[in-house]
């Protein structure tokens, strides 16, 4: 076994530039300890300033813990709640008479799995007008959201993978942030159809209604109101069937996910007509559609396919790249996971 870390290649110096490793230490150490190890080196001193802007919450605070809470919170960039304890145990920080009145500093907030409910994040939203990423994966109190009069402009990614998220509330959200670029929905249940008239959504990129209830007629409306979009999952959408994608441009498009979904042949048709420059498009478990086509098909397959269902001037160039069979598709909608 090496002696010193001479023999090994590893110092502390090194060790700081890992940005996991870095942020796991953190969360073990104090204040006096965090001083100390500024003064060890110049890369130690300047990881301890950076990490006063993230924030992790892994336990309830203790009475002693406030003002020194209540002063990270405030300049923090990023706040990250362990799913282990109850939103209410930190609540007074956000809302009510103590609390810290803007978030000002913050760009990031992370509630993954957390008991947070609609209201509680209204109260957050309206003190955090620099949000640029929220993640709400598996809040499963997230239902209905009234956002009038909050500002969201500088959101740019939000996650409700797995949450309750309704219809309505997403309306809101999409309404509030007209900058977003990526929007995660996967296993959302209760999307279903929606209402975008007069939703801006030219900045969005990346959709997943993976495995929600999302239908032909919702599915359409979204698309309107979002040509610039690159990547679309619909990976285990049932309701999608019979699509009109008429007046819809998708020529932005390079990656659609249609796995297990209910897509006919006559859809499958119609998407390709409509994006000229897709470069990988998912048909694995489409049954609705012919055999040999159940499978992942990259650019050079794509123009091919184009070609054998009559499609015409609308393949981009041929590139001699491999396909993906639908061997290595999992057998069902059960496999994925958030």
């Amino acid at each position: 076994m090496p002696n010193s870390s001479r023999e090994t290649g590893v110092t502390l110096d090194n060790i700081i530039k890992s940005l996991d490793l870095k942020e796991g230490i953190f969360k073990f150490l104090n204040d006096g300890s965090l001083k100390n190890m500024s003064a060890t080196s110049r890369y130690w001193q300047a990881a301890v300033k950076d990490n006063g802007k993230s924030v992790f919450i892994n336990r309830a605070p203790e009475a002693g813990d406030n003002e020194s809470l209540k002063g990270l919170l405030k300049d923090a960039k990023k706040i990250t709640f362990s799913s282990k304890i109850s939103y209410d145990q930190v609540k007074s920080f956000f809302e009510g008479e103590q609390s810290i009145g803007s978030f000002s500093k913050l760009k990031e907030i992370n509630f993954v799995s957390s008991n947070i409910n609609s209201a509680d994040l209204q109260e957050i939203l309206k003190k955090a007008p620099n949000l640029e990423k929220i993640d709400l994966g598996g809040c499963r109190n997230i239902v209905d959201l009234n956002l009038a009069g909050i500002n969201l402009d500088k959101l740019k990614d939000i996650n409700f993978a797995y949450s309750n998220i309704k219809s309505a509330g997403l309306q809101e959200i999409l309404k509030q942030a007209p900058n977003l670029e990526n929007i995660d929905l996967w296993g959302c249940r209760n999307i279903v159809d929606l209402n975008l008239a007069g939703i801006n959504l030219d900045k969005l990129k990346y959709i997943n209604f993976a495995f929600s209830n999302i239908k032909s007629a919702g599915l359409q409306k979204f698309l309107k109101q979002a040509p610039n979009l690159e990547n679309i999952d619909l990976w285990g959408c049932r309701n999608i069937v019979d699509l009109n994608l008429a007046g819809i441009n998708l020529g932005k498009l390079k990656d659609i996910d249609l796995g297990y979904s209910y897509i006919n042949s006559a859809d499958l048709q119609e998407i390709l007509k409509k994006a000229p420059n897709l470069e990988n498009i998912n048909l694995g478990g489409c049954d609705d559609i012919a055999t040999e086509d159940r499978k992942t098909f990259n650019k050079s397959e794509i123009a091919s396919l184009k070609d054998k269902l009559g499609i015409k001037g609308t393949s981009p160039p041929l590139t001699s790249t491999a396909v993906t069979s639908a061997a290595t598709i999992s057998s069902g909608p059960a496999a994925r996971s958030i």
